[in-house]
């Protein structure tokens, strides 16, 4: 007896066994159209005694199920029942979901109940081996998600044909491999590329792997799906997968491009390049082009950071004994000793001092103490417990800065000058008010 004649002799039988009430509830409870509550005032009857009903139609029709001259629809049931409890399509269909296998086993059967054969059919797939079901898919996509590792290459982009190849082994059919795809976690996909990814670092590297090439931050936050806040730039800039480019854009380090280290940084790079000297002009176009640094930040850079000297156009860079051999600017009343070892600057302790702000230092007189462009440094206090603290950040255009001094002036009355002397020889700072 082929399979479309056992299916219309199962239908026949369990439309016989039960009675119109039997197969009213079943239908409406499987195609979920009441509740217990709302079935059980249709008929008079408690909601405890709808649900027997129910499990009571379900039970029978196992059993007409179980007869022997059903084998043959018994096991194609179980068969399409433990297909659907993994990810391995039926080979002769493209049945992708229970409502498309009911139909088509139904699809040559015709009764004048057919919406309780539908039911009956889909209920048995759905019901069936229903945990063990649960734990082969879940334990399938958790072995899939582990050998995702196996298809990453080091920027976290899922190599296509690799991913093809496991899900091929692990019985995945080609045209189920997308939806499947979906359903692990981790993976999302850009620009038609599937990437692996456990954070936010993970997320904006894989994509600027996928676009190929060097991206403004923000952007790449935001194609990330990422927050633009501190704390995610740093942690994007920190990974060493990252470098920076310019002032705004970041590359991945594995593409080989020169590394963005700040303004003075790159003008000094830019001036020893050119051979120790370059045109303004010249140095403003191609920092603009290579690095977005603005004219504005150049002109300020060069015009105030010690580092540099420009004269007619030029800009050169100042050795160690030309900043040496300069003379102090009349305007900061700095002072050098004779001999070279001590140099004396004003300090007015104005309201701000007594806040707790700090104070610029000038440039002639943080290359006295031996600071540079990025160092920083605690000085000595002759006479008192506490220090001056100084920094020179390497992107400052002002440059050296003091930290808080109210507790280092405070035996000084306000809005009177303090001479700061420092003294090469000991390494220490004298403070005397005018």
């Amino acid at each position: 007896m082929e399979i479309t004649t056992q299916l219309r002799t199962f239908v026949t039988r369990i439309c016989e066994q039960c009675e119109a009430r039997e197969r009213d509830i079943f239908t409406r409870r499987h195609l979920r159209l009441a509740t217990l509550e709302q079935i059980g005032d249709d008929y008079g009857l408690t909601r405890e005694r709808i649900r027997q009903l129910h499990e009571e139609t379900r039970t029978m029709t196992r059993r007409v199920l179980d007869q022997p001259e059903l084998a043959e629809l018994s096991v194609a049931l179980t068969q399409l029942d433990a297909t659907f409890g993994t990810w391995i399509p039926i080979a002769s269909a493209e049945w992708r979901s229970f409502d498309d296998v009911v139909a088509g086993v139904l699809d040559q059967f015709h009764t004048d109940d057919d919406a309780f054969a539908r039911s009956v059919i889909a209920d048995f797939l759905k019901v069936t081996s229903m945990t063990e079901r649960a734990v082969i898919r879940e334990g399938f996509v958790a072995v899939a998600s582990r050998q995702l590792i196996k298809t990453v290459d080091s920027n976290n982009v899922i190599d296509p044909v690799r991913l093809g190849r496991l899900l091929d082994e692990a019985g995945v059919a080609t045209r189920f491999q997308s939806e499947f795809i979906k359903t692990l976690d981790n993976v999302q996909s850009f620009r038609g590329n599937n990437l692996l990814v456990h954070n936010k670092v993970d997320a904006a590297i894989s994509r600027l792997a996928v676009i190929g090439q060097p991206v403004d931050l923000s952007n790449l936050l935001a194609l990330a799906h990422c927050d633009n806040s501190r704390s995610v730039r740093n942690r994007v800039l920190d990974d060493p997968r990252i470098v920076r480019v310019t002032k705004s854009r970041v590359a991945l380090a594995s593409w080989g491009l020169d590394s963005y280290h700040g303004v003075s940084a790159e003008i000094e790079c830019a001036i020893i390049n050119a051979g120790g000297s370059i045109q303004l002009n010249d140095l403003i176009v191609m920092l603009a082009q290579t690095k977005q640094i603005s004219r504005a930040s150049i002109q300020i850079t060069v015009s105030s950071a010690a580092r540099f000297d420009v004269t007619r156009g030029i800009v050169r860079l100042l050795d160690d004994s030309e900043m040496r051999a300069l003379p102090a600017p009349p305007q900061h009343d700095i002072v050098v000793n004779d001999d070279g070892t001590c140099c004396s600057w004003p300090l007015l302790i104005d309201r701000d001092v007594r806040r707790g702000s700090g104070r610029q230092i000038p440039n002639f007189v943080a290359w006295f103490m031996g600071l540079r462009p990025g160092d920083s440094r605690s000085i000595p206090i002759v006479g008192q417990l506490h220090s001056m603290d100084v920094t020179w950040l390497p992107m400052s255009a002002s440059g050296a800065t003091t930290g808080s001094l109210r507790e280092q002036t405070a035996k000084f009355a306000d809005n009177c000058v303090v001479i700061c002397t420092f003294d090469k020889s000991t390494g220490l700072i004298t403070m005397a008010q005018e």
